[in-house]
């Protein structure tokens, strides 16, 4: 639902999304002059958002490319008239009719780290473009970079299969959402290095590979992205607190917050409740100094979205359908039982995918 009324949240009944599409658009158009500049593509992950919207306001801002986490998802993006998709999750074979069905009607990209699932992609009658999926550090998928015979077996394979397109070498450095600035500019320039000596190895069995990137936090704090192809970082186009918390972004940047009714004053505890739980926020938690973890951050709601309070009020607490926020006791009178509260929340992509199918409000 869209509202711009004088009071855009008076038809709320229960937990709502709110996305700020200036902020969102923000995020974006930071990240498009810099990728542009540096000839880079940026092919945003779009399981953040998962919203068809959200995909129009990027479409219009000249992105033509997108990354998914599911076939579910690139199936659902396809229909909103997307044409060129890259699912950056490992294949499952169990779905190869599906990709069949996808691949023939737009340019699809899947990722494969092992021979087997190579070989089975022959199955696939559509020409499908594949890209290698590299382990840099993150300890999740993908071949570990220093296994180069490996990688180059896996390319060479590639090479002689009827209607399988080998593009490059993709990785997600998960790893940089632990690590110090200066850590990411050096393992960045690192892996690009070894990346660049390991494109060229591939080159003389085949066409020179792409390389693919996707991680917010690299994409946000470097200046030069140059040496990579093509840019996936989703997370970005919304932020949360733990990009927050990381100095990735600044609290104000956050692009989404979770509108939540007020059920309960409990001013002996210095609590207030509201009807958003872990269903809605979902339960990822936030270390907060000595204090005990956190799942959100409560903002104030205006008719222009939200804004940032002098003082700090964390949900604290978290059951399947309440939270508990702990206030100041002068919050009892500012928010009645009945009222909205917002929250940020802690992983945007996991609060975004717990409200799909559920309230939103584009602001």
């Amino acid at each position: 639902m869209v509202f711009h009324a004088d009071n855009p949240f008076q038809e709320i009944e229960e937990a709502t999304m709110l996305i700020s599409r200036p902020l969102v658009e923000a995020n974006v158009a930071r990240i498009l002059t810099k990728t542009e500049r540096q000839g880079i593509r940026f092919r945003p992950h779009v399981k953040t958002h998962q919203h068809p919207e959200v995909g129009h306001w990027l479409r219009l801002m000249g992105i033509q490319a997108i990354t998914v986490s599911s076939v579910e998802m690139a199936e659902a993006f396809h229909r909103e008239g997307w044409m060129d998709i890259t699912i950056a999750i490992p294949v499952n074979l169990r779905q190869l009719d599906r990709l069949d069905r996808l691949a023939a009607q737009c340019r699809l990209h899947v990722i494969v780290d092992h021979p087997a699932t190579l070989t089975a992609l022959e199955r696939i009658r559509a020409d499908i473009h594949v890209w290698i999926e590299l382990d840099t550090g993150a300890g999740r998928t993908g071949i570990p970079v220093g296994q180069e015979a490996d990688i180059a077996r896996l390319w060479q394979q590639g090479q002689t299969m009827p209607g399988i397109r080998m593009e490059g070498l993709l990785w997600h450095d998960g790893q940089f959402y632990h690590a110090t600035h200066q850590n990411i500019q050096d393992t960045w320039k690192s892996n690009l290095n070894r990346l660049a000596a390991l494109k060229d190895r591939l080159s003389t069995v085949g066409p020179t590979p792409a390389l693919s990137a996707g991680d917010t936090p690299s994409t946000t704090l470097l200046d030069d992205l140059s040496g990579v192809n093509e840019i996936r970082a989703g997370n970005l186009v919304y932020y949360d607190l733990m990009q927050a918390r990381a100095g990735i972004c600044q609290v104000e940047q956050i692009a989404v917050a979770l509108a939540a009714p007020v059920i309960g004053h409990y001013p002996h505890r210095a609590q207030i409740a509201v009807h958003a739980g872990a269903v809605h926020l979902s339960k990822e938690q936030l270390p907060l100094d000595d204090r005990q973890p956190v799942f959100g951050r409560m903002v104030m709601l205006t008719p222009e979205g939200w804004t940032i309070p002098d003082h700090s009020a964390w949900v604290t607490h978290l059951s399947q359908e309440h939270g508990l926020i702990d206030v100041p006791p002068e919050y009892h009178r500012h928010y009645p039982i009945g009222s909205l509260i917002g929250i940020l929340p802690v992983h945007s992509c996991l609060t975004a995918d717990a409200m799909k199918g559920r309230n939103h409000l584009l602001i």
